[in-house]
């Protein structure tokens, strides 16, 4: 956009055909010695066990589809086999620059009209992630069967970055010459806030990466639409802080001669660097001594692109209740070669040697262990023959099956699993809290839970309708195992000076809470202190109140008998 308005102040015709050619010979010739080089020469590079098995695969995928990387068009057309995996971003690029003049010269022509136009794009392309997500049930990072082609490789779905960018570039034009005078609180406030926002862009997703994550549709639908406008705003006010005068030491650190020619080299480290790392990571002989340095350079960059065997994603529910009588679906969704041979998909049940589940298409699968006879062996999750059994139907869950399941899909040339955590619980039979006065001027407090599964959390608060409710400290709990079932009885005891309570009446509350499944149940009991007016009166006229009811009652029970024995004798 900057570059294209100053352009625009020499040469005021606009020549789209020089326009779009100066970009495709730019970048095209190193794309194509890049190619030609993963061809032929690669082979040449390195020998090893696992060598030629890994570049097999890169000089196949090259060979078929060489045409679509030129072309700019790999990242919607057989994503899964692109010549030079990280080229789709360049393919994305390209083809937002081909549609760069139908947003660049709107701006030249209605200039008035240019921030609400960048708005509406931005709105547009926010709500547009966030309904593929939403409906697609995406998950970041995991690489599920259309995770590549419905989001990260797509165009339509990078486009709030490319026009936060130029509206960035435009901002900047128009004001080249002008000096902004921004309070020193107020920029460092937006210093703050920006560094948030590039913060969270990165690691909000952490709760989505830990085993135990269950699966939030619509958190997930928000973060991945949100995350690259907020860090796109991050990076924005960076460059505006430094254009400025209100970078600091950022703008010292990024405007070092150093830079400048390392900067003429980034384009071709892009384009080289996949072919290198596989190269050096395929020709490995020996057992590697793990680094962080070895982490960040080779293992994460190459060993997770180059993966025969690939497991994308495993979906448990976390919590189901014991004894429902309801299936459940425990699903493995994984990626195969084509070629490869020996397929295995076998589940594990907390960490035992033996696994619980086989499949070896085309056999019939089988059912082992504490799943034997528990699973329904006709249940196909896909019509694919190499992945319909891939899943465990469980007809009626109960808690003896509790634990981590573990998906392991192996091939003759690699493997891969993933794990996640399904609780069965039981809810508690009885839960009671009590109160008592073991001595003038102390209180007891006990909750008592009987035959819950696993063992559960016991909380006792004080004034629970309290907005600013504190649990109640110093609490002795006490569990044991009271059948083979493994059901829990916990009680929770605390004791208070009569003191510490309110002079007319205090409410105490019992929270059960069983980990890892959002049950939790409530029970509240108030507490009268000795010499209060309303506690005599409640315990003292009740007892002569329940003896008037129930006698009523017993004398009109007799008279209703004697009526129908009268009936019965006539």
């Amino acid at each position: 956009m900057y570059g294209f308005l100053r352009t625009r102040e020499k040469e005021p015709t606009f020549n789209i055909v020089k326009f779009y050619a100066r970009r495709y010979l730019r970048l095209t010739p190193a794309l194509i010695a890049t190619i030609l080089c993963d061809i032929s020469i690669i082979r040449l590079m390195g020998s090893g066990p696992g060598f030629q098995l890994r570049i097999d695969r890169l000089v196949d995928t090259c060979e078929k589809n060489w045409w679509l990387s030129l072309l700019y068009v790999s990242n919607y057309v057989d994503v899964r086999n692109i010549c030079l995996p990280q080229s789709w971003y360049l393919s994305a690029d390209t083809q937002l620059y081909w549609l760069s003049p139908l947003l660049l010269l709107p701006v030249v022509w209605w200039k008035k009209c240019s921030y609400y136009l960048f708005g509406i794009i931005t709105i547009v392309g926010t709500a547009v992630v966030w309904f593929i997500v939403y409906d697609k049930q995406l998950i970041p990072n995991a690489k599920p069967s259309d995770y590549l082609s419905a989001y990260h490789t797509a165009t339509h779905t990078r486009i709030c970055p490319w026009v936060i960018g130029h509206a960035l570039a435009y901002f900047i034009y128009q004001n080249r010459n002008k000096k902004f005078n921004i309070p020193m609180w107020l920029a460092t406030l937006l210093w703050v806030l920006a560094l948030s926002l590039g913060a969270y862009s990165m690691f909000g997703m952490y709760p989505i990466t830990e085993l135990d994550y269950e699966y939030d549709r619509a958190y997930v639908s928000y973060f991945m639409a949100m995350s690259t406008v907020f860090y796109c705003l991050a990076i924005s006010w960076i460059i505006f802080s430094c254009i400025f005068g209100y970078g600091g030491i950022v703008n010292w650190f990024l405007s070092l001669p150093m830079w400048q020619p390392l900067s003429r080299l980034t384009y071709s480290m892009y384009i080289t660097h996949f072919t290198l790392q596989l190269a050096l990571h395929a020709g490995v002989k020996t057992p590697i001594w793990f680094s962080k340095m070895h982490l960040v350079c080779v293992t994460k960059s190459v060993s997770t692109t180059i993966q025969s065997v690939q497991i994308n994603y495993v979906r448990v529910p976390q919590a189901v209740r014991n004894n429902s009588g309801r299936p459940v679906v425990l699903d493995c969704d994984y990626t195969v070669r084509p070629t490869d041979e020996g397929l295995v998909i076998k589940w594990f049940l907390n960490g035992a040697p033996a696994a619980v589940y086989q499949w070896i298409p085309p056999k019939r699968p089988q059912s082992l262990g504490p799943l034997r006879d528990r699973l329904d062996l006709t249940y196909k999750v896909t019509d694919d023959p190499n992945t319909m059994h891939r899943a465990l139907r469980i007809l009626n869950p109960t808690t003896d099956i509790s634990g981590e399941y573990k998906c392991f899909v192996s091939t003759f040339n690699d493997e891969d699993f993933s794990a996640r955590h399904m609780t069965v619980f039981e809810p508690e039979q009885r839960l009671l809290l009590y109160q008592s006065v073991p001595q003038r001027g102390q209180v007891n407090i006990s909750c008592s839970v009987t035959a819950v599964y696993p063992e559960p959390q016991i909380a006792l608060f004080k004034d629970p309708d309290r907005k600013d409710r504190k649990p109640i400290k110093d609490v002795e709990v006490w569990s044991r195992i009271r059948d083979r079932d493994g059901r829990y009885d916990v009680t929770a005891l605390a004791t208070l000076p009569e003191s510490e309570l309110e002079p007319a009446e205090s409410v105490f509350d019992c929270e059960m809470t069983i980990p890892g499944t959002g049950y939790t149940k409530r029970t509240s009991r108030v507490y009268y202190p000795e010499g209060s007016e309303f506690k005599d009166s409640q315990h003292k006229s009740q007892p002569a109140v329940n003896l008037l009811v129930y006698s009523s009652l017993g004398i009109f029970g007799w008279f209703v008998a004697q009526y129908y024995c009268a009936l019965l004798l006539l």
